[in-house]
């Protein structure tokens, strides 16, 4: 496989990271070390507790596209909320996005099965994932996923 890393510092404490798999059989982000820089980062800057806003975009069955705010005490999850008012939410369906950890999992795991797009922004002070877009496959329609952190909180 042929990954190729373009880091550039933006405005507002981010990073800009592609990965663009073409071909080949996966492999884990050890083969990118900006990644897991950043992933190393999370780990020695993560707040023993935290909160942000999560919002994600795909063309799923599943249910966890309504923007929510999470809690995090310790390494578990205490609270999925739906920032607007409604219909309540499926927690489970947030089981794979309701902590950072998860976030870096789920973005490994695409560079594994060999994402041929994978375009991810970092916070630069705690290093999570605060921005992501997978496109697993150039040929196959709808099967995108995005996803935003926002308003992340350490909290005492």
């Amino acid at each position: 496989m042929v990954i190729r890393a373009v880091a550039a510092v933006l405005a507002l404490g981010a990073v800009s990271l592609t990965l663009t798999s073409c071909g080949g059989s996966g492999g884990n982000d050890d083969s990118n070390p900006t990644f897991q820089a950043y992933r190393r980062l999370w780990e020695r800057a993560r707040p023993q507790n935290y909160r942000y806003t999560f919002e994600r975009s795909a063309f799923a069955p599943d249910t966890a596209i309504r923007k929510v705010v999470i809690e995090v005490r310790g390494r578990t999850t205490v609270s999925v909320t739906p920032v607007e008012a409604g219909a309540p939410i499926d927690r489970a369906a947030y089981a794979k996005y309701d902590t950072i950890d998860e976030l870096f999992d789920l973005l490994d795991d695409a560079h594994r099965r060999g994402a041929q797009e994978l375009l991810t922004e970092f916070d630069l002070v705690y290093g999570y994932p605060f921005q992501a877009f997978i496109d697993y496959s150039a040929q196959t329609t709808d099967e995108e996923d995005f996803f935003r952190v926002s308003d992340f909180k350490a909290l005492p």
